[in-house]
């Protein structure tokens, strides 16, 4: 008869060779407890060996895309001749076209290096008129480092038949960024096909004008709710997951295909989410005050809370930080409305969204590339004298009555050169005795010229043109006809 008796530790200890346990051992014999009897009072010694942050200097720096990109799509029939004018329209103008675009002929003068504005315009007026802090001289300086491209004739479905066909794009999936995502502002109109599940993070606006703020903005930027979850607290999880996750690859073997990659991203995730917790973080991006940069350069206290927001987002994506910004302006259905109440007031909000756009993409030294469209046209019968601004500054606006089908119709991309301007040009047919415009063969559809539009605002910024292409190839469009 054999009698068993439990042997104490000690006994173990005591025995030469010590036993030793190979890993299906562990597995065996329960994981869990194993690991916790032998392994984490090493974890803890790995983990009061490293500093506060671990190994995050191994962490991948973040990637930066240099390179503003945004959108402004205006839903509506706006007069397309209040806004820009390439130099074919210029040559051909007369008293005809000018009065069915709502502009004054002889208010027309060069603003940048192939495009033109009717000067007295409301949108001329928001553009034209530099930010505060930055001398004419120098802002007429900037203005002239852009170039002008459109596909004119392709938005001919008019107001509702056009307004969800897909005129809004997206970047952030080819343009790398600190974020990773897009910023979207009062976004309602339904994306391209090829846009559609870019990151993003959505901003509502008002349904008429903007009225974002900087604080609407940077809420949606860190991690809510702000305060409870601390970044002191993220680095300590992240420096505490670096050293088991270090632990188990010791025991279960770091050579294991992918092993060091995942614990690499698990681990620098961590770090990442510990700046995204300071709840300061999104204020400090959207924040124009807090950008020393833009605080140096304009006098931001003259600009709206609107302004001074949009000229912060275009900033990050000058910067790096974002991938781009889209902004739907509603309200632009401007058939029979006063010229006073509603015209003027939008199409200066659009010019200074457009200044916004510039003074960022002068002040980070960085190529940007801005798209503007609408869906359908309406037609003008002369100008209205309305005040705009919060200087009340006389303007012509543009008379609009009835819809023009699409006749006036045009998606424009501007781009901007620190250095000098790209070139650019514009696609279709411009008729010279009433100023209609007709699409090119190539570009048969708005989701044809949309897409146009964005392959050559990512070529301008020297983006994988080739992979968005073959992104965009895979919805609806047929014909990309890049402007150059």
């Amino acid at each position: 008869m054999r009698i068993k008796v439990n042997k104490s530790w000690k006994e173990f200890v005591d025995k030469k060779p010590h036993p030793t346990f190979s890993r299906r051992d562990f597995l065996s014999r329960g994981l869990a407890t194993s690991v916790a009897t032998v392994a984490i009072p090493h974890a803890l010694s790995m983990a009061m060996a490293k500093n506060a942050f671990g190994s995050a200097a191994s962490c991948p720096p973040a990637v930066r895309t240099p390179g503003a990109l945004a959108q402004i799509y205006r839903d509506g029939g706006p007069t397309v001749g209040a806004m820009f004018l390439n130099q074919q329209q210029v040559s051909f103008m007369n008293a005809t076209v000018a009065g069915n675009y709502g502009i004054v002929q002889t208010d027309i003068a060069q603003v940048g290096a192939n495009w033109y504005l009717a000067t007295s315009s409301p949108f001329a007026i928001g553009l034209m008129t530099p930010p505060s802090g930055i001398s004419q001289a120098a802002w007429n300086a900037v203005l002239m480092k852009t170039s002008l491209g459109g596909h004119y004739g392709a938005f001919n479905q008019d107001d509702g038949a056009g307004e969800n066909s897909g005129l809004l794009g997206g970047a952030s999936t080819f343009k790398p960024s600190v974020l990773g995502k897009d910023l979207r502002i009062n976004n309602q109109a339904s994306l391209a096909t090829w846009a559609q599940g870019i990151p993003s993070t959505g901003v509502s606006g008002n349904p008429s004008q903007l009225s974002v703020t900087n604080g609407s903005i940077a809420k949606n930027f860190g991690i809510q709710p702000a305060g409870n979850t601390t970044s002191a607290l993220m680095s300590n999880s992240a420096a505490a997951a670096d050293s088991l996750s270090q632990l188990f690859l010791g025991l279960f073997g770091a050579n294991r295909t992918m092993a060091q990659g995942a614990v690499s991203k698990a681990t620098c995730g961590f770090y990442g989410d510990s700046v995204l917790a300071d709840p300061t973080y999104g204020n400090g991006l959207f924040n124009p005050t807090a950008i020393g940069a833009l605080s140096s350069a304009i006098t931001l206290a003259n600009l709206s809370q609107e302004e001074q927001s949009l000229l912060a987002a275009y900033y990050q994506s000058a910067v790096g930080s974002l991938g781009g910004v889209f902004v739907q302006q509603n309200g632009c259905d401007y058939h029979g409305q006063s010229v006073q109440n509603t015209i003027a007031p939008s199409d200066y909000e659009a010019g200074r969204m457009v200044g916004m756009f510039l003074a960022a993409c002068s002040i980070a030294g960085s190529k940007g590339a801005m798209i503007m469209l609408h869906n359908g046209q309406a037609i003008a019968s002369g100008v209205v004298a309305a005040t705009v601004g919060p200087n009340n500054v006389n303007t012509n606006g543009p008379s609009a009555q009835g819809d023009a089908g699409g006749a006036y119709n045009a998606g424009f991309i501007l781009a901007f050169d620190p250095s000098s301007p790209p070139v650019l040009s514009s696609t279709g047919t411009f008729n010279t005795t009433s100023g209609n415009v007709t699409a090119a063969s190539a570009v048969g559809a708005s989701t044809d010229a949309v897409s146009g539009l964005y392959l050559t605002a990512f070529a301008h910024l020297g983006l994988n043109v080739s992979q968005a292409a073959s992104a965009m190839a895979e919805g609806s469009p047929q014909n990309i006809m890049l402007i150059s």
